[in-house]
């Protein structure tokens, strides 16, 4: 048991989550967490009963005509996150092929990648979602390159991200009703406009990721979340999170595309480099709060974009290996910086 563990669990959850869980928690907290210095067994991941799961569904979707990019939960791009999330990777035909159709279907000639709408425009939040899941799974790297490349140049002003063609009630109802994006991106030079926090994560998390180098970049975006202590507004008060979309940034839960919680935030702020900058601490202390007496954290979050119970077993409101695992992934990186 690592010291920092020591000092801030309340338990030892460990055990639970390599022998109880199931594979892909397992092969996960044996590859991120524990330090007993064996490479976990990549064969044993891939024909686990999860790992067989979601790569016959990937296979089925590949061969439809058309997978449904966007479908939440069942969609071509929601479960090539899912495999990638489970610790699958391009050693899995199906997980390389999903990405060589992603890509192909939604990468635009500036290097982002856009969601199924007309015209097609880059959005800054499937293109932080896509260079993630390229570069954990080392798929497609060339188009993983030039998304952060893409991510790099369409920094705003205040360090995050917004790039999206929905700028408000009009164009949501242009889209739902005819598929067609709307002129949210003007917005995009405006000062007086802030950057959307969801968009910003999932291009935060990219560049942790990715091997640039920019310090400028890299600082900028971590400002942006350590400035507002990661989930308050800029005049203090709590933020609010898109209606129907998240029930609360304190509330933890796994997300996988387009989400923010507070342990994710840090997550992000630890892999910028900037884990121990004191604005962390009020969520972070935040989130300590919340652990169960077994040194585990519920599933309080469970909106669009977070883990799903279909794919992840995850269960509202109980105990979840998923979100303990991320937290104990947090206190991994804290330890290495003592």
């Amino acid at each position: 048991m690592l010291q920092l563990y020591t000092k801030y669990l309340s338990g030892n959850p460990l055990p639970w989550l390599l022998s109880e869980c199931g594979t892909p928690v397992s092969y996960l907290t044996a590859r991120d967490i524990s330090d007993s210095g064996q490479s976990p067994d990549y064969n044993g991941l891939a024909s686990s009963m999860e790992a067989r799961r979601l790569l016959f569904k990937l296979k089925s979707l590949l061969k439809a005509g058309k997978p449904g990019f966007e479908l939440p939960d069942s969609g071509l791009t929601w479960l090539f996150a899912a495999a990638v999330e489970h610790g699958l990777d391009h050693r899995s035909p199906e997980v390389a092929q999903a990405a060589e159709r992603i890509v192909e279907a939604t990468r635009q000639p500036d290097g982002g990648f856009s969601l199924s709408w007309k015209p097609a425009v880059s959005v800054a939040c499937r293109t932080g979602d896509m260079a993630r899941y390229l570069i954990q799974s080392g798929s497609c790297t060339e188009s993983a390159e030039t998304a952060i490349n893409w991510i790099i140049h369409n920094q705003r002003h205040d360090g995050g991200w917004l790039h999206c063609p929905l700028g408000g009630t009009c164009d949501a109802l242009k889209l739902f009703l005819f598929n067609r994006s709307g002129r949210g991106i003007e917005r995009e030079n405006s000062l007086s406009v802030s950057s959307c926090i969801y968009a910003s994560a999932a291009c935060s998390h990219a560049l942790s990721l990715s091997g640039s180098q920019d310090k400028t970049v890299r600082f900028r975006a971590a400002e942006y979340f350590l400035k507002r202590n990661l989930y308050l507004t800029l005049s203090g008060g709590e933020m609010r999170p898109a209606r129907s979309w998240n029930c609360g940034f304190l509330k933890p839960g796994y997300p996988v595309l387009s989400q923010f919680d507070i342990l994710y935030g840090l997550l992000i702020t630890a892999r910028l480099g900037f884990a121990d900058d004191e604005r962390n601490v009020p969520a972070f202390n935040r989130l300590m709060s919340l652990q169960n007496s077994d040194g585990t954290w519920n599933l309080d979050n469970t909106g669009p974009g977070m883990i799903n119970k279909s794919e992840f077993g995850a269960i509202a409101g109980k105990r979840s290996p998923w979100v303990t695992l991320n937290a104990l992934r947090l206190l991994n990186m804290l330890q290495r910086i003592q």
